[in-house]
Formats: structure tokens, C-alpha cells, sequence
């Protein structure tokens, strides 16, 4: 009787425990639980005292939990700063004040330029490093009562309450200058002085919108805006819309035309400089767009990298160049542009071996080319990806060179076979000794070194016959061929065989284009 009586009081008591920490918890000054802690008092007798006392300190760790929980879900972990729901919980407040006292709410959206660089370079501890510091560094640049928000990656907000006119000190356009100012100076990260950017986008509630998602939106078409214009700063405009709403149609289109195969590969003929004879192709992707017309590379091929397309795009590239050259006539090698995705995946050379596999083509005959800066991503992952790559038996390309990093140590390193000279250099070549100094200092050293050294954006005789006498081995350009469709390369070939030995050489239009003796 007397255990079954005690069971009873246990689970009575554990019950009452509950119900106080219940009331404790979802009222924080506990006064819900007063009248309940009353009645029960005189009925518990001493118990009463042991369960006030225990259930007092528990809920006080309980609603300290909650608090901290509360704060957490709040804000960004790494800096500590409102994360993208507080912030839009202060804005919609903004408004509302904004509204009854006739005042300009401010809404700044801040996207990093340069940290993916240092992010993808130095590893993501030094990146989150310098998201801190640049959170340190917007938030002396703003006034007090202003709110910055982190909103996800390399981008941050700002809430400007009580906005100025515009062209005023305390504007928003010049609260947005200020920021950018702000990050001008160099960050040290363990030493190493690292320097970043920021293009920041700007929209005023009541004239660019009324809500805080709209805000927001607005706010990011202008920063996009400032990322492309290269201004730091944009306002937002109605027409600004429009190219956004552009680039969003486009985007969808192009993963529709990857999609469906709807991108066309053109070919661009490469020749010894001496012989004359062609020795490959290099693949090239061109967009005929059905209603737009042609579309040209620099727009579809930034917006591709902008949203993680750039793998698929190479695949796409790699796969038709490829299918193309293994019927052409003759040992002519196809080069295709790997981006710096493709150096960071592991799985790429088991990709390419695949596909030399299914194809039956000889790995020999592909020349992959990779720019300097996509080797500076992840040195050491790009480099043991090259090494697999050089295993399979390709060959390696640095294209551009010159226009990027040129380290000597990186290029001693690699195991490349082939330089190609950048345009830039190329171009004006009868023109600038420098340029033509460039040219023979690149074409010595890559003799030194046993590469092959190609000089592209050949446009004229006299660049032929320069890289000539500087013992450049290949050349490419408009002077030799315009780029051709896939189905016109075959009757090229043997237009230009022809035309070798009358010393003319077909245009990829048809005409002819004397070549010089």
C-alpha cells in the first residue's frame, strides 16, 4: 500500500513538474504558472518546496536555451550578423514606420567581387576569415541605426532607415559608395595581403517597392548591374528589369539548348608556320538562337559560368569535337577549352577516357587547353587532374598564355605540351617591337622547355611571316580561316591542299587570300 502510494505521489509530482516547466518556459516572466503554484502549495505540503526549488532553476536553463536558440535562428554563425530572415522582419517594420511618418526606407544588397578567387586559392578557413573582416569593415562604414545582414556566401544587405535624398551626403548612393570605399585597403590574412571588391546594388521603398521581397529583388538587379558595368555602385531602374528578366529567358534557353543539342560546334583551322600544312582544329561553340539569331560566346558563355553551367558546356564541346574529328581524313588533332570546373572535379579524366574509349579516337589527337588563371583555382587539384589527364595520353595546352598568372615555377610543374601565345601579343606584332619581343622571349622558352609554342589571332602576312622568323611552330587566326562549320571542314581540307600549291589559300567564306612567300 504504502509503495503504491508513493508511485502514485512520484508520477503526481513528475506531472505537476512538467505542467510548471511548460509554464515557466512559454511565459518567460513565469507568471502564467502563479495561480496554478498557489493552489498546488497548500496540497503538496513540503514537497512543495523541494519542487518549486527544482523547477525554478530549470526552467531559468530552459528559457536561457530558448534564447539562444532564438538568437541562432536569427542570425549568420560565422559573423554574428542578422542572417536573411531577421532582416527582412526589420525591413517589413521599416516600411511600416516609413509609412505613418512619410520617411525613404534603404535596402543595399553587396555581392563580394574577387572571393571566390581568394576563397577557392587559399581554402575556405582564410575565406571565412575575410568574411569576418569584411563584416567588421561595412560596419564601420555605417551609421548606427542601420541594420547589415549576411544574406548567404559572399553576399551581404543593408537596411537604411530614414533615407536622405539622393543627392544628398547621407543618401543611399553615397552610403553605397562609402561601403565600397570601405574595402579598398587590402585584408591581411595571416600575412598574406589580400584585396577584394564589392558591386553593391540600390532600391527606396516607397518608389522601387513596397515589400521587403520586392526591395530585395530590385536591390539585386542593380547590384548585377554594377557587377557587369563594373561600377561598384547602381541604383535601381524600371529598365534594369528588362535585362534581367533577359538573362533569366536566356539562361533557361541555354540549358534547353544543351538539353536538345540545339549549340552548333564550328572548327578553326591551326598551321605550321613554316610548312604551311594544317595540323588541327580547334572546337569552338556557337549559339543559333532561333528567334535571337546568333547569340555571341562572351554572353552565353559568362552567364553559363555565372550559373554552374560551364561543366555541362565542356562535356557538350568535348563530346561533338570529338564525334567530328574522328571522321575527318587525315591525323589532324581537335582542341577543346576545359574551364576550371573540369580541373576541379576528379572524375573529369575518367570522362575523357571514356570517351576515347566509345569512340575508338586516338588520345593523341586531343589537345586540351586550360588557361593559367583556372590552374590557380586549386593548384594541387588541377595538378593531379592534369597528371591523370597526361596518363590517358592527351595533350595539354595552356591557352592565353601570357594574360594570366605566367608563373614559371607553375609552368616547370606541368605537364603541358603546348603553349599558345595570347592574341593580345599576336595582333599587333608588325606594329610594337614589344609585343614582338613578347613573341620570341615565349617562343624561346618554350623551345627550352619542349613545348610546342601556337600563336593565335594571326590576321594578316606580315604576322605570319614575323612568327616565321621567330621559329613559332603553329599559327591560327583569320588570315589562315575564319572558323567553319562541322560540315565544312572535309571540303576545306582539300580546298586548301588544292590551293597550297598555287600558294592561295581559301577563305572559310570561299574567296581566296594570297599567301605570302
Amino acid at each position: 500500500m504504502t509503495k503504491r502510494y508513493a508511485a502514485r505521489s512520484g508520477g503526481l509530482l513528475a506531472a505537476v513538474a512538467v505542467l510548471l516547466l511548460l509554464a515557466f518556459c512559454l511565459l518567460p516572466d513565469g507568471s502564467g504558472a502563479l495561480l496554478f503554484a498557489g493552489c498546488l502549495a497548500a496540497t503538496l505540503g513540503p514537497a512543495w518546496h523541494v519542487l518549486v526549488r527544482w523547477t525554478g532553476a530549470t526552467g531559468a536553463e530552459l528559457r536561457a536555451e530558448l534564447a539562444r536558440n532564438q538568437h541562432r535562428a536569427a542570425h549568420d554563425p560565422l559573423t554574428g550578423l542578422p542572417n536573411r530572415t531577421l532582416l527582412f522582419d526589420r525591413v517589413s517594420q521599416a516600411l511600416a514606420h516609413g509609412l505613418r511618418v512619410r520617411e525613404r526606407t534603404g535596402v543595399l544588397v553587396l555581392d563580394l567581387d574577387g572571393f571566390k578567387e581568394v576563397n577557392d586559392t587559399l581554402g575556405h578557413h582564410q575565406g571565412d576569415a575575410l568574411l569576418r573582416a569584411v563584416a567588421e569593415r561595412l560596419r564601420g562604414a555605417m551609421r548606427d541605426t542601420d541594420t547589415l545582414a549576411r544574406l548567404g556566401g559572399d553576399e551581404f544587405a543593408v537596411l537604411l532607415s530614414d533615407v536622405a535624398d539622393d543627392d544628398e551626403t547621407d543618401g543611399p548612393v553615397a552610403a553605397a559608395s562609402r561601403l565600397v570605399a570601405s574595402l579598398q585597403a587590402p585584408f591581411d590574412l595571416d600575412g598574406m595581403s589580400v584585396a577584394v571588391g564589392a558591386s553593391i546594388g540600390v532600391a527606396c521603398a516607397p518608389q522601387d517597392g513596397d515589400t521587403p521581397e520586392r526591395l530585395l529583388q530590385c536591390a539585386d538587379v542593380a547590384m548585377y548591374a554594377a557587377k557587369s558595368a563594373h561600377t561598384g555602385v547602381e541604383q535601381y531602374r524600371p529598365e534594369l528589369d528588362t535585362h534581367s528578366l533577359q538573362r533569366l529567358s536566356l539562361l533557361g534557353e541555354l540549358r534547353t539548348a544543351l538539353d536538345h543539342g540545339q549549340l552548333a560546334l564550328y572548327f578553326q583551322p591551326k598551321a605550321d608556320a613554316d610548312s604551311r600544312l594544317v595540323v588541327g582544329f580547334e572546337a569552338l561553340v556557337r549559339w543559333h538562337h532561333p528567334t535571337r539569331g546568333l547569340v555571341a560566346p562572351d554572353a552565353f558563355i559568362g552567364l553559363a559560368e555565372r550559373a554552374g553551367l560551364m561543366g555541362a558546356l565542356t562535356s557538350y564541346v568535348l563530346h561533338g569535337a570529338v564525334r567530328a574529328a574522328a571522321a575527318w581524313p587525315g591525323e589532324h588533332h581537335v582542341s577543346v577549352n576545359v574551364s576550371v570546373r573540369n580541373l576541379q572535379d576528379d572524375r573529369f579524366p575518367l570522362v575523357v577516357s571514356q570517351l576515347l574509349r566509345s569512340t575508338e579516337f586516338p588520345p593523341q589527337r586531343l589537345v586540351l587547353e586550360i588557361t593559367e588563371s583556372s590552374l590557380m583555382a586549386d593548384p594541387e587539384r588541377a595538378l593531379a587532374v592534369l597528371r591523370r589527364l597526361k596518363r590517358l595520353g592527351v595533350k595539354l595546352s595552356i591557352d592565353d598564355y601570357g594574360s594570366g598568372y605566367s608563373s614559371l615555377a607553375y609552368l616547370q610543374q606541368l605537364p603541358v605540351d603546348e603553349l599558345k601565345i595570347d592574341r593580345a601579343f599576336v595582333r599587333d606584332i608588325t606594329d610594337h617591337p614589344r609585343n614582338l619581343a613578347i613573341v620570341r622571349s615565349t617562343v624561346q622558352l618554350g623551345k627550352e622547355l619542349g613545348l610546342t609554342v601556337v600563336a593565335e589571332g594571326v590576321e594578316g602576312a606580315g604576322a605570319w611571316q614575323a612568327l616565321q622568323d621567330v621559329e613559332c611552330d603553329v599559327v591560327q587566326g583569320y588570315h589562315l580561316s575564319r572558323p567553319l562549320p562541322e560540315d565544312r571542314v572535309p571540303a576545306w581540307l582539300d580546298e586548301y591542299l588544292d590551293a597550297l600549291v598555287a600558294r592561295v589559300i581559301p577563305s572559310s567564306r570561299g574567296a581566296g587570300a594570297r599567301v605570302a612567300s
